[in-house]
This record gives structure tokens, C-alpha cells and sequence, in this order.
């Protein structure tokens, strides 16, 4: 094993080992994958809930602002 904090981690616990090796397979199998532009309404409403997550340390299930897609169709009312 290296000398890596990493790979020291990862010589010891099997869960992450095994989440790793389920991010190569997924890596894998999708290979490359385009990056699709996020409608502007759509990215400001998730910055704003990720702040305030890392303000608060829960995230924001509130609406999104009005006139702005809900990124989250389970989230409707």
C-alpha cells in the first residue's frame, strides 16, 4: 500500500473500497458523458439551497422561487 492517507484508508475499510470500486464501474460503463448547460433559474435555486445548507447544516426543501422549474418533480405540491 502507498503512502498516501488514501490508499492507507482504503487498505483498511472494506465500504469504502467497495463504493470506490462501484464509482469505477459506473466510470466505466458510461465512459464520457457531455456536460449539459443548466438553465440559469435552475443553477441559482440549487446555489442558494446548497448555501444555505452549509449554513444551517439541513437543506432547504422549500418551493423553488416562483417562475423558476422545480429541479426536484418529486418536491411538488
Amino acid at each position: 500500500m502507498g503512502d498516501h492517507p488514501l490508499q492507507f484508508h482504503l487498505g483498511l475499510c472494506g465500504p469504502c473500497r467497495d463504493y470506490l470500486g462501484q464509482m469505477e464501474t459506473t466510470r466505466a460503463t458510461l465512459g464520457h458523458v457531455e456536460a449539459v448547460p443548466m438553465a440559469e433559474p435552475v443553477r441559482s435555486e440549487m446555489l442558494n439551497r446548497f448555501r444555505s445548507w452549509k449554513r444551517t447544516g439541513a437543506p432547504t426543501l422549500s418551493p423553488p422561487s416562483s417562475g423558476d422549474p422545480d429541479p426536484d418533480p418529486e418536491n411538488r405540491d
